[in-house]
């Protein structure tokens, strides 16, 4: 559309040539001449005219032009209001502004025409503050280069603490929190409690390049840090690092986080807080004040274009808060059981040999092998226990969950005090199911082999001289009874059988015997 009454107006002031005028409002110079010209036969003002829009004005000075010819004004405040939505763009806008002229019959602006009118419409409203960000897009992230202080009551002296910040640069809305460290516990658990105190989540995070956000920057393809990457994951975010030595990036917070350097930690200097909670409990009343507080050059506050523009862009949270977890590559054993904190648990016996990634939380421990997950436990507090599901046991394995710790001290009853007292030792010692059930499924294994009344007296050595006793050392004390026996009987015709109790008392005959030595055929050169 041409710009008559900008032209009109140029001309009035009396400043700039025809040609500067043209350049002005983008139009050719013989435009102008025509313009004026036709201006000064129809003897009209520019003070009668300023008060007309340009088809107005365009039908004064051409009132037998085809109006059809003239393109249909888009609708300006309609465009900068659906600008601020998540995904729209002026390309969008221009396509259904420029959809709706067809259908109507009417003549329309070029792209590059909508273009530079909707920048003329912004920058003449002052409404340029809000085109570069989307309402409820984008959380910037930082710590705070300023230490705060605080005491410690354990240590029983004043200590550093950092301040985490994070901002939504659409309303100036912001977050902030003391911690003790800038590790990566206090890095997720500062993210949770902002989304919380949003009371939803962004499209994405931009934090800097430091080491519990972003393992290896790079302007394409960052390696986020897997317990930041699973965090963003949970909250339906998207992590997008800001460039290395870029602070434009995340302006908003970077200005933030020195305006909270003024308005909370050189507010906060005098203070003498005795304990990270205390202190927090001041930051978050400064907090409240900073967001709260009057713009300079425009109406509202931080708070209250949040709550009216923002709040309701955001994602609603999910149902439970997420629960931080830590990660690390793990080789299996042959027993199949992966260590973690001191407690052991069984993952597939197949994969014994092979990497898995173990993702531990405060309620469970999970592996995955490939991206899949293979097992799950609970978390134990028992050092030295083990948690063993009975899928992921060999099969030879399984059969011991036939047993239980009673059905062994039952069977133990029943062959002999010494066993019992034995079975006893092991369960209180090894304590889970699959390393003292083991003990206990040999046991029965050598009853079978020597006989009630041997392991009896085996089992009486060991538990009357050994402390720790172990498998190996039974077979000892029954190689001993065995060979006491046999020297006994050497060179006698002894055979017969031995008499052993099951688990439920029923009486079993085995049928044994001993090989008669030389002696006793009579090989025996002297004779």
């Amino acid at each position: 559309m041409t710009m008559y009454k900008e032209i009109l107006r140029l001309s009035n002031e009396g400043r700039l040539s025809g040609r500067d005028i043209a350049a002005s409002c983008r139009c050719s110079y013989t435009t102008v001449k025509r313009i004026l010209s036709r201006a000064g036969e129809l003897a009209l003002a520019y003070d009668s005219l300023k008060g007309l829009s340009d088809p107005a004005i365009a039908k004064l000075l051409y009132p037998k032009a085809k109006m059809k010819n003239l393109q249909k004004e888009p609708d300006f405040e309609h465009v900068h209001r659906e600008l601020a939505k998540s995904g729209v763009t002026l390309a969008l806008l221009w396509n259904e502004y420029s959809d709706a002229c067809i259908a109507g019959g009417e003549c329309h602006y070029m792209y590059s025409q909508f273009c530079n009118l909707y920048r003329h419409y912004a920058a003449a409203n002052k409404l340029s503050c809000h085109i570069g960000h989307k309402p409820g897009e984008v959380m910037e992230v930082d710590w705070a280069g300023t230490k705060m202080t605080c005491f410690d009551g354990i240590e029983g002296k004043t200590r550093k603490v950092s301040l985490f910040v994070a901002c939504l640069p659409f309303s100036g809305y912001c977050y902030a929190e003391a911690f003790n460290d800038e590790k990566q516990d206090s890095w997720l658990t500062a993210h949770i409690h902002a989304f919380n105190w949003f009371g939803g989540t962004p499209r994405i995070l931009r934090p800097d390049n430091l080491k519990t956000g972003v393992i290896r920057s790079d302007r394409y393809e960052p390696e986020i840090n897997v317990s930041y990457r699973d965090l963003a994951e949970y909250y339906g975010c998207f992590v997008s690092p800001a460039r290395v030595l870029k602070p434009r990036d995340k302006a908003t917070v970077e200005g933030t986080v020195g305006m909270l350097t003024t308005h909370i930690i050189a507010a906060l200097r005098n203070e003498k807080p005795r304990s990270l909670k205390e202190l927090n409990q001041e930051v978050m009343r400064c907090l409240k004040l900073f967001n709260s507080r009057p713009f300079q050059k425009k109406d509202g506050s931080r708070e209250s274009v949040y709550l009216e523009e923002e709040q309701a862009a955001l994602s609603q949270l999910p149902v439970y808060e997420y629960q931080i977890a830590h990660y690390k590559d793990l080789t299996v054993p042959p027993n199949y059981h992966i260590s973690v904190n001191g407690h052991y648990y069984s993952v597939p016996c197949s994969y014994v040999g092979r990497k898995v990634q173990v993702k531990m939380t405060a309620q469970l421990v999970e592996c995955f092998s490939d991206g899949e997950r293979i097992a799950v436990h609970t978390v134990s507090s028992e050092k030295g226990g083990y948690s063993t599901e009975q899928d992921h046991m060999p099969e030879a394995h399984k059969q011991l969950f036939e047993w239980d710790e009673d059905k062994f001290l039952s069977w133990g009853a029943c062959q002999g005090a010494s066993t019992l007292l034995l079975i006893q030792k092991i369960l209180k010692k090894r304590g889970s199911k699959a390393p003292g059930y083991k003990f206990c499924a040999g046991l029965r294994s050598l009853a079978e082999k020597y006989g009630q009344y041997r392991l009896e007296e085996a089992c009486s050595k060991l538990v009357r001289y050994n402390a720790t006793p172990s498998f190996k050392t039974l077979k000892l004390a029954l190689a001993s009874v065995t060979g006491k026996q046999a020297s006994a009987v050497c060179g006698g015709d002894i055979s017969g059988s031995l008499s052993t109790n099951d688990m439920n008392g029923r009486n079993t005959t085995k049928v044994i015997g001993f090989r008669r030595g030389a002696e006793y055929y009579g090989d025996n050169k002297n004779d």
